[in-house]
């Protein structure tokens, strides 16, 4: 997944609906469900209805395109058969963008790509099938603040990760060095003390030797404790490195 730019910034997160002008009813009764979203500043919407009159227009959907973090795909036939629909689709998909198709209609969308894609409303019932259509929204910008949570949760943690330094280059040598150089005293130490041990019997007495066996365990003590860190980060280096193959995207809803 693409680095998010709104999320640590407290910038509503930018994003873009993508629908067939035959479904300019559905997109505009969207919007006003998610007004309170809006309001709140989680997330800013952009259509291509407010693309200002003289402006160049595929040049102005693929600027705000680029800039989105999520694509809202109203799903009914006329979508599914849009040319510009399925442009905006693809480019969302080869940069990574957050996809949440919604459902408007019952259509082929199941053998679509966007199958591969939780769905809103819940359990994908569409809209025109809810007996109370306000039911069948609501339950959209339930769906969504879900997704923006979820998109806030995994961007915040993954920032974290990134602010440990001994993350930026690799992430297991570096807790591995710290261990290494704790050994490496302790086998100071003990060379040490097997040149005391070896000088004339006069200089050595019982209080240089407990001094040393002290020193030595310290030594020993702080080694082990390095080595216990060392374990602990590097399973969470693996872990960590093996998330950044698998996962391209933050978690998809649960699946009712």
């Amino acid at each position: 997944m693409r680095k998010l730019k709104h999320v640590m910034k407290n910038i509503p997160l930018k994003t873009f609906i993508s629908y067939s002008h035959q479904n300019a009813a559905e997109k505009d009764r969207l919007i006003t469900f998610l007004y309170v979203m809006t309001d709140a500043g989680l997330i800013s919407l952009w259509h291509d209805a407010e693309i200002p009159v003289g402006a160049t227009w595929q040049k102005e959907i693929s600027k705000h395109l680029r800039d989105s973090d999520i694509l809202l795909y109203l799903v009914s036939a006329d979508s599914l058969a849009s040319e510009n629909c399925r442009k905006e689709l693809e480019f969302s998909l080869e940069k990574k963008i957050r996809i949440v198709p919604i459902i408007l209609e019952d259509c082929d969308w199941k053998n679509h790509q966007l199958s591969d894609f939780q769905a809103l409303p819940e359990k994908a019932k569409p809209i025109n099938e809810w007996r109370v259509k306000s039911l069948g929204w609501q339950s959209v910008v339930e769906g969504l603040r879900q997704v923006v949570k979820e998109m806030e949760t995994f961007e915040s943690e993954r920032q974290q990760r990134t602010t440990e330094p001994l993350w930026l280059e690799d992430p297991i040598s570096g807790y591995r060095s710290i261990a290494v150089d704790a050994f490496q005293r302790m086998v100071a130490y003990v060379s040490a003390a097997e040149q005391r041990l070896q000088l004339p019997e006069p200089a050595i007495n019982e209080a240089t030797v407990q001094q040393l066996q002290r020193h030595l365990q310290h030594r020993m003590n702080e080694t082990r404790a390095f080595l216990k860190i060392e374990n602990h980060y590097r399973g969470e280096a693996e872990r960590f490195l093996k998330t950044l193959t698998i996962v391209k995207r933050p978690p998809l809803l649960n699946t009712p």
